[in-house]
């Protein structure tokens, strides 16, 4: 089966394309919660990409839920004669302080951890 890689600048578009069409109902409805989690996920990515040089891609998990992506660099091993593709498992989550949760560890460990 052929793996298909998501550019991060590619999921920016499509979250900024989803809200001029939905407006803010993606920013709250649990039918986008995906896409939200793909805009920050591309966020990060594109902020190790600043600070490593490195560009990164990633992929959702579509079967256990977790890890929400699994995200790849490519690196030139020159001793292999040819790259190398770490991988990094990346979980999202949405905190939301009208929620009334006001401390972050304590929501981390009840939302993901359990």
């Amino acid at each position: 089966m052929q793996e298909i890689l998501i550019n991060p600048y590619t999921a920016i578009r499509l979250f900024a394309k989803t809200y001029l069409y939905v407006g803010d109902k993606l920013l709250t409805d649990k039918k986008y919660k995906k896409t939200r989690e793909a805009w920050i996920a591309s966020m990060y990515l594109i902020s190790l990409k600043k600070e490593s040089g490195q560009e990164w891609y990633f992929k959702p998990e579509t079967k256990d839920g977790s890890p929400d992506f699994y995200c790849y660099t490519f690196i030139y091993d020159q001793k292999k004669g040819g790259s190398i593709k770490p991988e990094m498992k990346l979980e999202v989550f949405e905190w939301r302080k009208e929620e009334n949760e006001k401390d972050f560890l304590k929501s981390l460990n009840r939302i993901k951890l359990n």
